[in-house]
């Protein structure tokens, strides 16, 4: 939980995946260099296994209408996760805790505009990559908006 914030495990579905896809924001793996020095050739390869990191939901720019405030996300890593890595949510600059899945749903978000980033750290939690920012705007009726989308 971050913030009053509860996270819902949930398996991802091979139509939310392909409409996750076609609205890819997706960032290559930083250089060595970005992301410390390797002491080790095994630490080297770790940090170069993954090719690329995104939040394929909710999408860049985008307004979600959820009276609730409950957000699905959705993490496209490329090649698939390793045992042992795990990834790290960070909203609104306040980073949730590791965890082994790539889609999970938020619960209780407020309205607003907030941002996401993740990233993926091995077992003693050094970030091997980072995704591209994205920024959304969940928008809540309103009582005193009593005409306004529901």
């Amino acid at each position: 939980m971050v913030g009053g914030l509860r996270c819902a495990r949930q398996r991802a579905s091979p139509a939310i995946v392909l409409f996750a896809t076609l609205l890819i924001s997706s960032v290559h793996a930083p250089a060595l260099a970005e992301i410390g020095a390797s002491s080790s050739p095994q630490e080297s390869a770790a940090a170069a296994y993954y090719e690329s990191l995104a939040i394929g939901r909710p999408a860049n720019d985008a307004t979600i209408f959820d009276n609730d405030g409950n957000i699905e996300v959705v993490l496209l890593v490329s090649p698939a996760l390793r045992p042992g890595d795990r990834t790290v949510l960070s909203i609104d600059g306040h980073p949730m805790p590791p965890r082994s899945e790539t889609r999970f749903t938020l619960l209780g978000l407020p309205r607003g505009k907030h941002t996401f980033q993740s990233w993926i750290v091995d077992a003693s939690g050094k970030k091997l990559i980072a995704s591209t920012p994205i920024t959304f705007t969940l928008w809540q009726a309103s009582r005193l908006f009593p005409n306004r989308r529901k």
